[in-house]
Order: C-alpha cells, then sequence, then structure tokens
C-alpha cells in the first residue's frame, strides 16, 4: 500500500525522510512515498507526483507552524482526499497543538507527536493493509521497538530547525510551484467569479456565449481525464484564451508567469498540445504568452 507523505519546508522535509524510513521499519509492507527521494533522476517531475497522488491509499501531511498555510500542503491535502477516503488523511502535527491548526485542514483528524497517537496511527494504517499479518499485537510489538528511534530523531530535528541560521539558496522548482499555487488561487478566483457573472447575464439576456469564454474550461476537462491536477492548476491562473485560425493563445499576466512557464516546459507542452487536439478536433498551434506590464 502506498502512502503519500506530503511536505513543505526544511523541517517539514526532514521529519516526512524519518517518518518514511521508520513507517518502512514498522510495517515492511508499505510503501512510504517522498517526492524529494523517490521521483528517479531525470524522470517527469509533474507527472510522477499525479501518478503517485493517485495510487496512494493513505495521506500524511508533514504540518508545521511555517507550512501550514502554504498552497502546496493544501493542494496535496486536498488531491489526496479527493482519491481516498477522508479518514485516512492525517496532519501530523509536529511543532503545533491541535488547536494551532486552521483552515481546510482541520477537518482532517490531526495526529501529534507522542506514542498514544502516533501507534494509533500505525494501527490505522495497518488496518487498511487486510493482511492477517500485521494485526494488532503484532504491529504494537513492531511500533514499541522503532518509537525510541523515531521520537529521539524527530525531536533532533525540531531543535536544528530552531537553531539553525536560515541559509541562502537556490530556489528548487516545489517552491516555485508553491508560489504559483499560491498566485493561482487569487487570479483563478477572480477569473471564475468573472467568467460566471459574464455567462449568467448571458444566458439571462439571450446574448450569444463567446467560444474562447470555454477554451480554458474545455482544456482543464482534457487535463482532469489524464489526472494532470499540477498543469490544472498552472493553466487555471491565465488571464485570457483565443483561438486565431489555426493557434490557440494563452496569456499570463506578469505575477503569474510561472504559471506560463511549467506549462513552457517540453512534456508538459506536448502533453498540452495533445489535449488541445482531442478537445477542438484538429491540430492547433498553442502560444503561451505573459502579457507585457503597462507603467
Amino acid at each position: 500500500m502506498k502512502i503519500f507523505i506530503s511536505w513543505s519546508g526544511e523541517l517539514s522535509q526532514s521529519v516526512a525522510m524519518i517518518l518514511r524510513t521508520w513507517l518502512r521499519n514498522v510495517i515492511q509492507i508499505v510503501e512510504p512515498y517522498v517526492s524529494s527521494e523517490d521521483i528517479e533522476k531525470g524522470a517527469r517531475w509533474f507527472a510522477e507526483i499525479d501518478k503517485n497522488l493517485e495510487e496512494a491509499k493513505f495521506g500524511i501531511v508533514c504540518l508545521t507552524r511555517e507550512n501550514m498555510s502554504k498552497p502546496w500542503v493544501l493542494f496535496e491535502a486536498g488531491a489526496i482526499s479527493r482519491s481516498i477516503e477522508h479518514s485516512r488523511v492525517t496532519p501530523l502535527l509536529i511543532d503545533l497543538a491541535p488547536a494551532d491548526v486552521s483552515g481546510p485542514l482541520v477537518h482532517f483528524q490531526a495526529a501529534s507527536i507522542n506514542e498514544r497517537e502516533m501507534l494509533r496511527l500505525t494501527k490505522n494504517i495497518a488496518a487498511q493493509l487486510k493482511d492477517k499479518r500485521f494485526s494488532g499485537s503484532l504491529v504494537e510489538s513492531s511500533f514499541k521497538k522503532w518509537w525510541p528511534d523515531f521520537h529521539s530523531q524527530v525531536n533532533a530535528a525540531i531543535r536544528s530547525a530552531g537553531s539553525g541560521k536560515k541559509q541562502p539558496h537556490v530556489r528548487s522548482e516545489r517552491e516555485l510551484l508553491e508560489e504559483i499555487l499560491d498566485t493561482t488561487r487569487s487570479i483563478a478566483q477572480q477569473a471564475v467569479r468573472e467568467n460566471e457573472r459574464t455567462i449568467t447575464k448571458a444566458v439571462v439576456s439571450g446574448t450569444p456565449i463567446r467560444p474562447e469564454q470555454f477554451y480554458v474550461a474545455q482544456i482543464i476537462g482534457g487535463l482532469e481525464k489524464r489526472k494532470r491536477r499540477l498543469l490544472i492548476a498552472a493553466l487555471q491562473g491565465a488571464k485570457t484564451a483565443q483561438i486565431s485560425d489555426d493557434t490557440l493563445l494563452i496569456e499570463f499576466d506578469p505575477e503569474a508567469h510561472y504559471n506560463r512557464d511549467v506549462l513552457a516546459k517540453p512534456d508538459n507542452l506536448k502533453l498540452l498540445q495533445e489535449v488541445v487536439r482531442e478537445v477542438f478536433e484538429r491540430p492547433i498551434e498553442i502560444q503561451l504568452q505573459v502579457t507585457r506590464q503597462l507603467f
């Protein structure tokens, strides 16, 4: 059974890695997945994340004060909960108390890092295996053997994060995606509201609805069939989409330029072209453009 471990930030990633090893020791047949370690070099990053989100049967979100409201954490938690039962998504509270949790994650049953709650979490995971070899007593015995190592390693990671100085670093692709999702949220919500108002007025007045109002929605529908959630998030940041002759022009505001950059990656653009060809039933060239900012 695959367990998707979500993280964002240095402390969260450290605990995710400790948890990955620990779960393999306690329940040997589970497959904990952490993107920073389990994606092979040269693999298609977006496709791998999508694939493993879809395959996950249990999700653990490594939650800290730093990342509690990060778009990436909320995105992955939502993606996991859409494909599996709500009860199988657990926020793991690293440097938080249950009362500190806010936002969408309050709807999930969280677990603090203490012996009682971690044992409960472990038993919940084992119960999903439906494997008699991993009965409650066996899992509890294995848990007690490995718990001291896990507890001491997590505490060391928390102390290290608290005392370490913040070092400058090159922004990773994951960090850029977090910014994409953050920017996308505000842009997409505004675009959706404006589009809904326009369509409602058109229906009431009997005015024909322009085809370009549906271009992005149609393409997103094609991406949904392929379960390409990250590309959907990037595309939702588009400002406009218009077809002229055999060219589809998708424009982005300057603050959403990362959305454009994600879609312009060769593998992503190739997939986007395939979806557009299926949706519109003819070959269409795609142009991704960031609008110039006027001063």
